[in-house]
């Protein structure tokens, strides 16, 4: 794997920093901003090879979101690149409002992304609701109609094997993944892939924070190797379990990342 980063210096800003408020449980936290989030715009990829990356990971309102996936497909045509690359948009947090489901339902429909990806919180804040991940309260059900209430209106196809797709993270309780598929009666398929880590190993969770955006980057590797959504998520869940397991980064030279998948897809065929 060929991995590139490229330093954007901004000497007139702090660096972005902030503070993860944890409640009773790793699942219940908050994060505060202690500083204003150094933003990246797909301008900040010219002339580098990453503005060619297969994949592009976008985290904020659907406003913003739509400028800018506009924005990445004009310079890499300027560019001469003509492959259209996997979006996966990442809602931000505070956009997620009832006011706002129509705007956010529009552009995940519009085939502009191909996985649309909020939390089960995020989600259910859409429609007033409240999902509690404890064992107690935690509605599954919940997550796939509300799920099904963003592509109930997807009339336009993708060039991604003709779907939209729709990941919900939920913690220690897997993640939900909805996708249309035309070749199916019902015109959607859905999946339940659990945690890697189960109720009997919750000792091996030391800290989720950045679990969501290590199942994102591991479910773009996943399509991109397999072009199948559930098999994507079953990288994404391995790629989370190395996350949550320390405070900070994993230690790469110490991760078994082929073992533990096939031992995660062995388990989802017996599951």
């Amino acid at each position: 794997m060929d991995t590139r980063f490229r330093t954007l210096p901004c000497s007139n800003q702090p660096s972005a920093r902030g503070r993860v408020h944890y409640g009773a449980s790793t699942s219940d936290r908050i994060f505060t901003h202690l500083a204003p989030p150094l933003n990246t715009t797909p301008a900040d990829l010219v002339n580098t090879p990453l503005l060619a990356a297969q994949c592009f990971h976008f985290f904020d309102t659907a406003a913003a979101v739509s400028s800018q996936i506009d924005e990445l497909h004009l310079l890499r045509k300027q560019a001469g690149i003509e492959a259209k690359p996997l979006v996966i948009w990442e809602p931000h947090s505070k956009s997620c409002t009832p006011e706002a489901l129509e705007v956010h339902k529009q552009l995940v429909v519009s085939g502009k992304v191909l996985v649309f990806s909020p939390n089960h919180v995020e989600l259910a804040a859409f429609f007033h609701a409240s999902n509690d991940t404890s064992d107690a309260s935690f509605d599954r059900a919940q997550v796939e109609r509300q799920s099904r209430a963003f592509l109930s209106s997807s009339t336009q196809a993708t060039t991604f094997d003709q779907s939209i797709c729709i990941v919900v993270r939920c913690a220690e309780h897997g993640c939900f993944v909805l996708y249309t598929s035309p070749s199916c009666e019902e015109h959607y398929r859905s999946a339940w892939p659990p945690p890697f880590f189960g109720p009997d190993q919750a000792d091996r969770i030391v800290d989720p924070t950045g679990a969501g955006n290590a199942f994102l980057g591991g479910f773009a590797m996943g399509w991109l190797e397999t072009k199948d959504l559930v098999r994507a998520a079953a990288y994404g869940t391995v790629a989370a379990s190395f996350a949550v397991e320390v405070v900070g980064l994993p230690d790469l030279a110490a991760c078994d990342a082929s073992g533990r998948l096939a031992e995660y897809e062995a388990r989802l065929h017996v599951v």
